[in-house]
């Protein structure tokens, strides 16, 4: 072998060493900066289908951005007292960020302003003061409940009687849904009246419902809880068994689970606005995630749509439909 070729084949080689270990060292810098993020969802006490397809739209979040996603659901007995515990025991535990629906309270809000400097906090679905700004993730609360109000105002009719079957006007999401609907139906000759709910028999909310439809004549229901929704369709499609007049009560609220559809497909409530929880979850984690990193907070609402026995057949509606079917 001449010196010229082992002189080049000793280049070659060193070559070859050098770019091998630069390629492990870019592997190993990478492998570094790869990020896993804790993100915490905590939701109310009530576990329905909205909540599953938020929980949907946070994991996709979760798998794009290399996040592990956890879930609490609280119960029912002192939300106040829980919701504080569970957000201090999550930051104990190393929660990158926090997806919270917050109950309406003051001491929450003081319990988010104490925690906000150490870990991002972004409200869904409710929102409650708080002196710092924060990310916000929800529908638009007000222009939902005056899409409902719109709708009913449709049928042309006047000097109707309107209940509004409510547990908790003081949750922020149904606070802004009902002032929505009011700031429409206030300038109306409709007889307006409030069902309120006994928050520590919810167990018993078929039978209180029940005995509201059965003690009073209405002309149309409404509700913008989507349990309290799926229970008054259930009451009066079982109470139409003995008493066809029911049939004439027009049911309005807010809810896209399957028996929300279903009502809907029978007759049994007249419209509902739907809005997409998928992109809530969705979106709420990508925010938790950005504030971690540094971004500002933003504010993002979701619209909703008014689904109708006559309008849920509509190509339009039929993707919005398959969203909450599939």
């Amino acid at each position: 072998m001449t010196k010229v070729r082992r002189r080049n084949l000793t280049i070659l080689f060193v070559m070859l060493s050098i770019s091998f270990l630069l390629l492990i060292i870019e592997l190993l810098i990478d492998k570094k900066e790869i990020k896993t993020y804790e993100i915490s969802v905590i939701t109310s006490g009530k576990s329905d289908e909205s909540w599953m397809l938020m929980k949907e739209g946070a994991e996709q979040a979760a798998t794009e951005m290399n996040a592990n996603i956890r879930f609490i659901t609280l119960s029912n007995d002192d939300l106040l007292k829980e919701q504080k515990e569970v957000i201090q025991r999550e930051i104990k535990n190393g929660a990158d960020g926090i997806l919270i629906s917050p109950i309406n309270s003051k001491e929450i809000g003081e319990t988010i302003d104490s925690i906000q400097k150490k870990i991002p906090i972004v409200f869904v679905e409710s929102v409650v003061d708080t002196k710092n700004k924060t990310s916000i993730v929800t529908c638009d609360n007000y222009n939902l409940g005056e899409k409902i109000a719109q709708e009913i105002l449709k049928d042309e009719r006047d000097n109707e009687k309107i209940a509004i079957i409510t547990d908790n006007l003081e949750k922020t999401s149904s606070e802004e849904r009902y002032n929505g609907f009011m700031s429409i139906m206030d300038k109306t000759n409709n007889e307006l009246m409030i069902w309120e709910l006994d928050q520590s028999k919810e167990s018993d909310y078929y039978k209180q419902i029940a005995q509201f439809i059965r003690w009073n004549s209405v002309d149309i229901i409404v509700t913008f809880d989507t349990p309290i929704l799926e229970t008054t369709a259930q009451v009066k499609k079982d109470m139409m068994v003995g008493n066809e007049n029911l049939k004439n009560t027009r049911i309005f609220g807010s809810g896209n689970t399957s028996k929300v559809i279903s009502f809907l497909e029978d007759g049994i409530v007249n419209g509902s606005a739907m809005q997409n929880e998928f992109n809530i979850g969705y979106i709420g984690v990508k925010r938790a995630i950005g504030m971690k990193i540094g971004e500002s907070q933003q504010v993002d609402k979701i619209e909703s749509t008014i689904i109708t026995n006559e309008n849920m057949y509509s190509k339009e509606n039929q993707r919005i439909l398959f969203l909450f079917i599939r």
